[in-house]
């Protein structure tokens, strides 16, 4: 019997950039939406948003704080 495949959790990667995109647009409204650096399921979103999160304290982009 061979186990059952990894199957990843319900994601959309078109939702994600949009979310990224407009925030880029938007950037008054980082740290007023209810989203956290685990919300997105592209690793490469999460260090978008970690970085974004990171600038909008105040700390260069590659800091961990926002992101840990």
């Amino acid at each position: 019997m061979t186990a059952p495949a990894a199957i990843a959790p319900l994601h959309s990667e078109e939702a994600e950039r949009s979310v990224l995109g407009g925030l880029m647009f938007r950037p008054e409204l980082i740290g007023k939406l209810p989203i956290e650096v685990n919300d997105f399921f592209a690793m490469r979103h999460q260090a978008i948003w970690s970085a974004m999160m990171n600038r909008m304290l105040g700390l260069p982009a590659w800091a961990s704080a926002a992101g840990a």
